[in-house]
């Protein structure tokens, strides 16, 4: 037993269960990866369009602007952040991706015939 997982024990609580954590890991590297990616996206999208000659609100836009940003890119990861961070999941933790593979139950061909047919 190792010394983290016997202080774990000493205090009471107990360990999780390892789909659990694969579960939240793969949440949390989606979050990340998608709002990485799409807020360098929106950061260079902004970067690249200069000020306006009028109607430009100065300092206080710019923070604004950039909190809009943070936003825009969290909406983003939640909504298409899983597409593009399946992927790099599987590569980079792959014990992981395939404890997940394992615990998701699959449908079996016998339950086929129970679906109806127009």
């Amino acid at each position: 037993m190792s010394p983290l997982s016997s202080i774990t024990f000493q205090q009471g609580l107990k360990p999780a269960d390892p789909v659990t954590e694969a579960r939240e890991l793969k949440e949390t590297f989606g979050q990340f990866v998608g709002e990485t990616l799409f807020g360098t996206m929106l950061k260079v999208m902004r970067e690249s369009v200069g000020e306006p000659a009028y109607f430009h609100g100065g300092s206080a836009e710019k923070h604004f602007q950039s909190r809009l940003d943070a936003q825009m890119a969290t909406n983003l990861a939640e909504g298409q952040g899983a597409s593009i961070s399946e992927a790099l999941f599987e590569q980079q933790f792959p014990g992981q991706a395939r404890l997940l593979a394992e615990a998701t139950p699959s449908a079996p061909l016998d339950q086929l015939n129970a679906l109806r047919r127009y």
